[in-house]
Parts: structure tokens; C-alpha cells; sequence
């Protein structure tokens, strides 16, 4: 149930952020986030993370070596086995299937999908509060600050570069420029 409801919610943000993903006008000098490719990698014991590949972002979980060949602990149980469930989920539930009628996300009655919206909403809000406090998010926008310092001391690294490049160049031309004036002066006038 909490993963339909994650999906749900998941897939409607989906929905409303398309179409910003879509525009192409970039106007900072940032990487276009929709452009990076993000993978999620679990190793056991003590098998070494993969190397990302290209502009890739690699997120590495490291799990115990007894959890290699088990069924992931998220789906070992039934969630929704009403002996898990404290008394207040249970009231919960019973609350939510004895609602009819408008804002209920029910069949029954008239209107009755009109709360499934708030009902998928309040479920993720319930997952992320029980969540198991890694946040994705936060180790993917690390790596790009990481990689984003990386480019700045490229950048300086570029500038200094084409500063002496300038500076060698416009050395020469002022050797240039100083020589055929010498040879000019030592010329003498035709006759």
C-alpha cells in the first residue's frame, strides 16, 4: 500500500514537472540537471562500490553480507497484517473504509474520487515520516556541488592559461612591431 501510494505521488509530480524539464533555455552556466543520469547501487559485505561512468551520478548503499540473498527487510512482513498495526493505524483504516461520499476516494457514493488526490498525498507524507531517514536528494546534490567545484578550478585553472597565453602573445607582437621600426630607421631613403 505505501509503495502505490509512493508511486502515485511520485507519478503525479512527474506529471506537473514535465513540462519544466522540457524548456531547453538554460541561462546559468550550471549543468542541465535533466542531462546528469543518476544510479542507485547496493553492495554487501565488503564488495567495492562501482566506478560512475561519464557525468554519471553513482549513489552506493552498503548493506551487511548476511543480507546478500534475503528478501530486502521493507518486504519480509505484511505491512498491512492487522497484528503489525497499532490500535490507532487500525482506526485509521477503519475510518477510511467506512467513508462515503465526496473527498472520500471511494466507489461508493457520489463524488467519492474526489479525495484520492489527498488520500495518496497524506499516505507519501505517512512514508516519508517512518522513512528510513536516507535521503536521496541530499547525497545527489552533494555530488554535484562536488563536481560543480571541480569545474570552478578548472575554469581558473583555463583562465590563468590563456592570461599568459595573452600576455606571451602580445609580447611578441611588441617584439615584432620594435624591430621593423629599427629596420625602417636603418634603411636609407631611395634615390
Amino acid at each position: 500500500m505505501k509503495y502505490l501510494a509512493a508511486t502515485a505521488f511520485l507519478i503525479g509530480n512527474l506529471a506537473f514537472t514535465a513540462p519544466a524539464m522540457a524548456q531547453s533555455g538554460n541561462n546559468d552556466l550550471r549543468p542541465n540537471i535533466a542531462d546528469e543520469s543518476v544510479r542507485f547501487v547496493f553492495v554487501y559485505g565488503q564488495d567495492p562500490c562501482p566506478k560512475a561512468t561519464g557525468d554519471e551520478i553513482l549513489v552506493c548503499g552498503q548493506l551487511d553480507e548476511e543480507e546478500r540473498y534475503r528478501i530486502p527487510p521493507v518486504l519480509r512482513s505484511n505491512p498491512n497484517d492487522p497484528q503489525i498495526q497499532p490500535l490507532d493505524q487500525r482506526i485509521k483504516t477503519l475510518s477510511r473504509i467506512s467513508a462515503s461520499g465526496i473527498n472520500s476516494c471511494s466507489p461508493s457514493g457520489a463524488a467519492g474520487f474526489t479525495g484520492c488526490n489527498q488520500l495518496f498525498v497524506a499516505d507519501a507524507y505517512e512514508e516519508k515520516a517512518r522513512g528510513d531517514g536516507v535521503s536521496y536528494n541530499q547525497i545527489i546534490e552533494a555530488e554535484r556541488q562536488r563536481r560543480l567545484s571541480k569545474i570552478d578550478a578548472e575554469s581558473e585553472e583555463v583562465e590563468k592559461r590563456v592570461v599568459e597565453f595573452e600576455k606571451a602573445r602580445a609580447a611578441k607582437e611588441a617584439r615584432e612591431n620594435g624591430e621593423e621600426e629599427d629596420i625602417d630607421e636603418g634603411l636609407p631613403e631611395p634615390k
